[in-house]
């Protein structure tokens, strides 16, 4: 039943990157106190306080699993630039664009993490 309630979470967040404006983590403001969005609420309206923070704990357990992934990805960053830099074999332009498309997947995640923070947030501001 967690998992596809957790299947279903994730159904509802790409639906939400899609087709609603989703504001980045930068303009986010503290305890912001808003009205819930309708995405959301149509479906956090069927659940209980009890229910709410239920769900709201077990996602926010995720949390840290989801931090050691990101540790991983970081650290091998490193490694494929440093290879790319210390390869004689690639000209300088070659591994400039190397180096910056390996950047660029590194904010693509670290953006992700913002919306899947901002969903999480406004989860938390419906179901509360």
């Amino acid at each position: 039943m967690f998992k596809k309630f957790i299947s279903f979470l994730f159904i509802i967040s790409t639906q939400a990157f899609t087709y609603y404006n989703i504001y980045p983590v930068s303009n986010i403001k503290l305890l912001q106190h808003t009205t819930c969005p309708t995405y959301l609420n149509k479906y956090t309206n069927v659940f209980n306080q009890e229910q709410g923070e239920f769900i709201i704990k077990k996602i926010s357990s995720i949390f840290p699993q989801v931090d050691s992934i990101s540790h991983v990805v970081l650290h091998n960053s490193d490694n494929l630039i440093n290879c790319a830099l210390n390869n004689h074999l690639l000209s300088t332009e070659t591994k400039k664009i190397i180096v910056l498309l390996i950047v660029q997947f590194i904010q693509f995640g670290d953006s992700t993490g913002g919306y899947i923070l901002d969903f999480y947030n406004q989860l938390v501001n419906c179901l509360l």
